[in-house]
């Protein structure tokens, strides 16, 4: 047997269809794991930087270095607020469910299957599909999870790229926030409020 033919004998050509079902049925539940593994590193990373927000946004000091602060402590502040939800807009995205379908399957998609109106017309559609058909409509949807899958990826990658600089800004921001360098000003404008209000009480 020369090369050629022991090439030929191992690919997936005509007549290998149940290789060709088999090897999507892998493809498929390996494209599946790395989408799960994906979406659960989005799930944290969207945990993590909503929750330092939410902190953030329900913090009296961190409101009151956005209204009294020094311009390079407002600008942190606006910074790390902005990267978080940033970040946490990218992560959302990555969990969000992508329903479509890329390439035009008939039978293998769950968005394709429920397009039939009764179990009956898509059993009578199978029947009349031939084995490679099917084969080669796995391979299309594997290559559409793909694509999906490489889309999550990115979206990942560039989530965790904001969030790292947002958390790094995070504790400087925590720090001011616990030095109240603010606080004696606006108490000081709250002091002059309150004796302008009591002075004007006394001439009334």
């Amino acid at each position: 047997m020369d090369r050629t033919e022991s090439k030929e004998s191992t690919g997936f050509g005509e007549g290998s269809e149940q290789d060709l079902s088999s090897f999507a049925e892998y493809i498929d539940e390996y494209i599946g794991n790395q989408i799960a593994f994906a979406d659960a590193k989005a799930g944290f990373g969207f945990t993590l930087s909503a929750g330092l927000l939410a902190y953030l946004a329900n913090a009296e000091d961190f409101r009151l270095l956005l209204l009294e602060g020094q311009p390079v402590i407002k600008a942190l502040c606006y910074v790390t607020a902005a990267l978080l939800t940033f970040s946490a807009a990218i992560f959302a995205s990555i969990i969000f469910p992508r329903l479509s379908t890329l390439s035009n399957e008939r039978i293998v998609s769950f968005i394709a299957i429920a397009k039939f109106e009764t179990s009956d017309e898509y059993i009578d559609a199978l029947k009349t599909v031939e084995p490679a058909e099917i084969a080669e409509e796995q391979l299309h949807h594997c290559h559409d999870i793909a694509r999906i899958c490489s889309r999550k990826y990115t979206l990942l990658k560039n989530g965790y790229f904001s969030l790292a600089p947002a958390v790094l800004f995070f504790f400087p921001v925590l720090f001011l926030m616990g030095e109240g360098l603010v606080k004696p000003a606006a108490q000081s404008a709250l002091d002059c409020k309150c004796v302008i209000e009591a002075k004007g009480l006394a001439d009334g």
